[in-house]
């Protein structure tokens, strides 16, 4: 009878996608995971999230996905089906030109790409405002309803983070609403039938419309530019290096773009072997640099905080290259 009923929730999750409700206009946060099952440190992730916060979350994936895992329910998450979905014209059109590989490691490439039009269908269907997307390998330690006030002010359309002057890793995301992804959408989708990345793409995408569109997240703080140069081994110099630190104050914290946890916790084992330590060549500070100390918070909560030469700033997310989420998080 248990496994009956288990049959039947896990039915009304997948075939009616908003059971639970969506309750906007509060900030949401978005997971997309495109393929046919569901990795276990995505739930690791999703747990995290939701330690922290009480925003809704979604995630975006397939059905069959969905119907494999009905534990995620357990930290009330919003499920909605990639199937669900109204497919908007920019998105048939990746389909149809991108010539990005749809092969290899399960088309990681074009599906790392396809997130956004799934992004951008998700945001106008519901007409979401203020949508925070996380990588799947991505920990958060802070309310994302904290941050809403200095999106509001500094980041009108988009807000991503940068490791050097033509890349974004896009492990966290702040979205204003419809406007700002169906001004990204085209731009990716002409940058894929070009065969380029999603890294590479949006780091265009901020070169071209940083003044309008586009705002870089601080991925360090302020006093290390003052006095280390920034810069990498396979980069050189980056071209502004106060768009990298810039609002760390306003926040009192930076954001990973992927070199801080790769640094604590290793590359993925796709690329090699997950040992802490790994300095991201193409990053334009040297994670070394930095020390770095958990601390509890008055929920028993920890969280992750980064220091230069006594300046110290909370860590607003770790992007877990190595896919051991579960090393990193708070309880």
């Amino acid at each position: 009878m248990k496994k009956y009923f288990l049959s039947i929730f896990t039915y009304f999750i997948v075939a009616f996608p908003l059971f639970g409700g969506i309750k906007q206009p509060g900030p949401s946060i978005v997971f997309v995971h495109i393929g046919k099952e569901i990795p276990d440190y995505l739930e690791t992730a999703i747990k995290q999230a939701r330690l922290f916060n009480r925003s809704e979350i979604i995630l975006v994936a397939n059905r069959a996905a969905l119907k494999a895992r009905p534990s995620l329910t357990k930290h009330n998450t919003v499920c909605i089906s990639c199937e669900s979905l109204h497919t908007s014209k920019e998105h048939k059109e990746l389909i149809k030109t991108a010539k990005l590989d749809r092969k290899s490691s399960n088309g990681f490439w074009f599906c790392a790409m396809e997130r956004f039009l799934y992004l951008q269908d998700l945001i106008n269907q519901y007409k979401l405002k203020h949508i925070i997307h996380l990588e799947n390998d991505n920990m958060l330690y802070v309310d994302v309803l904290t941050l809403l006030p200095i999106f509001k002010k500094h980041y009108p359309h988009l807000a991503i983070t940068c490791d050097n002057n033509e890349r974004c890793i896009p492990g966290f995301v702040y979205i204003s609403g419809r406007k700002s992804i169906n001004h990204l959408a085209p731009f990716l989708v002409s940058q894929a039938k070009k065969n380029i990345s999603d890294m590479q793409a949006i780091g265009a995408y901020y070169n071209r419309y940083k003044k309008s569109y586009a705002n870089k997240l601080p991925i360090i703080m302020r006093q290390y530019p003052k006095a280390l140069e920034l810069k990498s081994s396979a980069r050189g110099k980056v071209k502004d290096p106060l768009s990298f630190c810039r609002h760390a104050d306003s926040f009192c914290a930076i954001f990973d773009a992927a070199a801080i946890g790769q640094f604590l916790g290793g590359i993925s084992p796709r690329n090699g072997a997950a040992i802490p330590g790994f300095i991201n060549e193409s990053c334009c500070f040297n994670p070394s640099r930095l020390t770095y100390t958990w601390k509890a918070d008055k929920h028993g909560r920890k969280v992750p905080y980064a220091t230069f030469r006594g300046h110290t700033y909370r860590i607003n997310n770790l992007h877990i290259h190595c896919k051991n989420l579960k090393l990193f998080a708070s309880k």
